[in-house]
């Protein structure tokens, strides 16, 4: 037999028209649909009402697709996956509904929906700032989840404008929410990216504001600078004395001149306190010495 009439194999798996992701199952496997849900592939997390319920949900949606479990499966691991708080819960729902995924949902949604816990995170949204060592974008995230839990029969359009107002007032930088309010972003996102490039605008000024106090520093130790300096210091001290030697001169030439009118108003007084016969009635002033 030739190459050419050699029976050709074809090694492609076959694809299941129900999920195109996975090769459809042949009897030849061995391995049936019941066999491949107890192998698992990935477990769910725990839940005991502190994370956020609809988060969880869609987690547990999620490993549920990928280990391809039915709904009495599903049922089984939710109420399996349960810790806490929410564990507890299970003994309020008849042991029928146990089993019964859309029944957990259900119990779940009435403790720890958001529907129900609104009021609580809008007191936590109006008292949400920027703690220390949270991004800006950590924030912004946040805010958002915040606001969605808040108002939940809110309009998407809604919940944009209250988070922006929102993130704004819990930036502690006061520049940078100024800077904000000025700007007028149309939604947080935008406002997340400006207030990104204005805080990196800020910490790249502070930093070039070290590096010129260091250089500073470095030219005062440099020893060039540093004889600048001495002999800057001898000029000042030289004029210093000159100054001081002026300013005697000055002084002696006003002493000269004060005794020389004092000499002068003395004798005035000698010439009038003179009587008729000539005799001095007060004592002669000393006459001044000038030499």
């Amino acid at each position: 037999m030739s190459d050419l009439e050699q029976p050709q194999f074809d090694s492609t798996p076959q694809i299941d028209v129900r999920n195109p992701l996975r090769p459809s199952a042949s009897a030849s496997d061995g391995k049936s649909e019941d066999h491949r849900e107890r192998l698992g592939k990935m477990k769910p997390q725990q839940y005991d009402g502190a994370e956020d319920l609809n988060e969880y949900l869609t987690h547990f949606n999620i490993v549920a697709e990928i280990n391809g479990w039915s709904y009495q499966s599903k049922s089984l691991y939710l109420a399996g996956s349960l810790s806490g708080g929410a564990r507890a819960l299970l003994n309020d729902i008849e042991t029928a509904k146990q089993r019964d995924f859309d029944s957990v949902v259900e119990a779940l949604n009435k403790r720890y929906g958001t529907i129900n816990r609104a009021e609580v995170y809008k007191t936590e949204l109006q008292t949400r700032v920027r703690r220390k060592g949270e991004t800006i974008p950590e924030l912004a995230q946040s805010i958002t989840k915040l606001a969605k839990k808040a108002y939940p029969n809110t309009t998407k359009e809604m919940i944009e404008v209250l988070a922006l107002d929102y993130f704004t007032d819990a930036l502690t930088d006061s520049d940078i929410r100024l800077r904000l309010k000025e700007v007028g972003p149309k939604s947080i996102s935008e406002a997340e990216k400006i207030a990104v490039r204005l805080e990196a605008y800020r910490l790249a000024d502070k930093q070039w504001g070290k590096q010129v106090r260091v250089l500073s520093t470095e030219n005062e130790k440099s020893p060039e600078v540093g004889v600048d300096l001495n002999k800057m210091n001898s000029q000042l001290e030289n004029l210093a004395k000159e100054v001081k030697i002026l300013q005697g001169q000055k002084g002696n030439g006003q002493q000269r001149y004060w005794g020389q009118y004092r000499g002068f108003g003395s004798g005035r007084r000698n010439y009038q306190g003179q009587g008729s016969s000539g005799t001095s009635r007060s004592p002669q002033a000393r006459p001044l010495n000038l030499n």
